[in-house]
């Protein structure tokens, strides 16, 4: 009897680990849908400011907001783009700004960047040809109507 008794266990284990990696896959489905369902009160700082872009929902605008008391607290990352948000140096001074002011500007590695308000975003400066009543800009010609 004693030796049914070791045996099942190993036999359970085997099925429960199966079973537990079978549910483990079907679990990630489901952590995704569950979190595309979180309402941005319900998201951490990093989800928010990950959804943060120029065509961010205005619950997430307002969420974040909300959670900096209006601050500037938003770094961009120049590297990948001018709206691509520096998570990592945002979520700092997100908690800084949480319970005071934050600076105008940060020092991110051996870089100094301007720290922007919700909404803000860097300039993007674009060079134009004057073609008469025309303007030449980013590989398109705009005709001037008076």
């Amino acid at each position: 009897m004693s030796a049914i008794r070791m045996h099942e266990p190993k036999a359970f284990a085997t099925e429960s680990t199966m079973f537990m990696s079978i549910l483990a896959n079907q679990s990630s489905d489901l952590k995704s849908i569950l979190d595309a369902m979180k309402t941005p009160a319900q998201m951490s700082d990093a989800e928010l400011l990950k959804q943060y872009s120029p065509t961010a929902s205005s619950n997430i605008i307002d969420e974040l907001k909300q959670r900096s008391n209006d601050r500037a607290f938003i770094v961009f990352d120049e590297a990948k783009g001018n709206d691509v948000v520096d998570v990592e140096t945002s979520l700092k001074l997100l908690r800084i700004a949480r319970r005071q002011e934050t600076p105008a500007t940060y020092k991110v590695g051996t870089k100094l960047c301007r720290v922007h308000r919700l909404g803000e975003f860097p300039m993007v400066f674009v060079e134009a040809v004057i073609l008469g009543d025309k303007i030449r800009a980013c590989g398109r010609v705009i005709e001037v109507t008076s």
